[in-house]
């Protein structure tokens, strides 16, 4: 059997659900029979994925630190504003996020930026023929892989 009690209250919900299992069923398997176990409990769940302009800034600088061929810089420089615009919009709303936060999404839109310019500019020198750009994969003595980035004149 399982008990729902659901409340709400300015604006949060708050959802807790328990279950009466017998000795090895259910949630850790312990206790006597018909012992009332917790399932789940939380507060504040508003039923959709939103995550702060703080938690933005740090995804996006860890993006474009990764670089992952150029992806990682254009996911950080676009996380990076969307942070900086999340942030701003939490400091009109009196919901201001940590003093770091800010500094974060500004660090991560510049090496975001960084990264999206010579995507660029090496972009332009293949296009325009100066350059012949390949990138190369073979498996390694350690037996991973092992992949580089080859330019040629």
């Amino acid at each position: 059997m399982s008990d729902v009690d659901a409340s709400r209250s300015s604006g949060a919900t708050t959802l807790a659900t328990t279950a009466s299992s017998p000795v090895g069923e259910g949630a850790g398997g312990s206790g006597p029979k018909g012992a009332s176990t917790p399932v789940a409990s939380g507060t504040g769940a508003t039923g959709s994925l939103s995550a702060s302009g703080g938690e933005i800034a740090v995804g996006a600088l860890v993006l474009s630190v990764l670089w992952l061929f150029f992806l990682g810089s254009l996911a950080g420089l676009v996380l990076g504003l969307v942070a900086k615009r999340r942030l701003a919009t939490e400091a009109s709303n009196g919901t201001a996020g940590p003093s770091w936060a800010p500094r974060v999404a500004s660090v991560a839109v510049a090496i975001g930026a960084l990264g999206t310019v010579v995507l660029i500019l090496l972009g332009a020198m293949q296009l325009g023929g100066v350059i012949n750009l390949t990138s190369t994969c073979a498996a390694a003595a350690t037996g991973g892989l092992h992949c580089r980035l080859v330019v040629r004149r």
